[in-house]
């Protein structure tokens, strides 16, 4: 006769594998509220969420407590141009916005871990130093057209905090890329051969108005 013992381990031993399995599956929906993915300390929401104060998770969006974002610079762009490409280091987007001679681009890298899905971005540290951003945001003033590109006079690469919301990314020619900046604040900045970035000596600030872009991707 088998005692009791040796009938219960296995039952036992099943229990804890069962428990194990539960709370890992909790831990994975923990992850920005199993609403987003966590990229580096930051999620990255899905549409329907936004993130909440502290950026740590994803709540659903609630249009009546909406951020005043503000911003006083209003960008009104008369020519928009976007393309996508796959290469060895993955698929990138660049979209590139000009008003007179000022010039906005948002360059999103997926190999560096840039929004390649709809959700929200809190910007960070790494988005504003264009050597390690991989969801890039680049305003340049004073932009002269010289052949197949221009000169610009001064460079700014937004400050920790702002929004990048991704609406639509496609992944082909034809395909959409929309979403809006929110609350972005963009400061001067040099940018060095190696693309370190650093801020200038009393640098001067854009305030961002929140703007919506939608274009359709070009293929390279």
């Amino acid at each position: 006769m088998k005692s009791k013992n040796n009938m219960t381990g296995p039952l036992f031993l099943g229990m804890i594998f069962f428990l194990g399995c539960a709370e890992e599956a909790e831990k994975e929906d923990a992850v920005c509220g199993g609403n987003g993915e966590l990229h580096g300390n930051h999620c990255h929401c899905d549409s329907g969420y936004s993130l909440s104060a502290d950026g740590s998770t994803c709540e659903p969006s609630d249009d009546d407590n909406e951020v005043d974002y503000g911003g006083d610079f209003y960008f009104e762009p008369t020519e928009i141009n976007a393309s996508t490409q796959t290469g060895g280091n993955g698929q990138m987007w660049l979209l590139h916005a000009i008003e007179g001679d000022v010039h906005l681009k948002i360059e999103i890298y997926e190999s560096f871990g840039g929004i390649s899905s709809p959700g929200e971005l809190i910007i960070d540290q790494v988005d504003t130093d264009y050597a390690s951003c991989g969801t890039c945001l680049l305003v340049q003033t004073g932009c002269v057209e010289h052949g197949d590109h221009y000169d610009c006079d001064r460079n700014f690469m937004p400050s920790e905090g702002g929004v990048v919301r991704i609406d639509e990314i496609g992944s082909s020619a034809g395909d959409t890329l929309s979403g809006e900046l929110l609350g972005v604040i963009f400061q001067e900045v040099s940018i060095g051969p190696n693309y370190q970035t650093q801020p200038v000596d009393g640098a001067e600030e854009i305030a961002l108005a929140p703007w919506t872009f939608d274009a359709v991707l070009e293929g390279s």
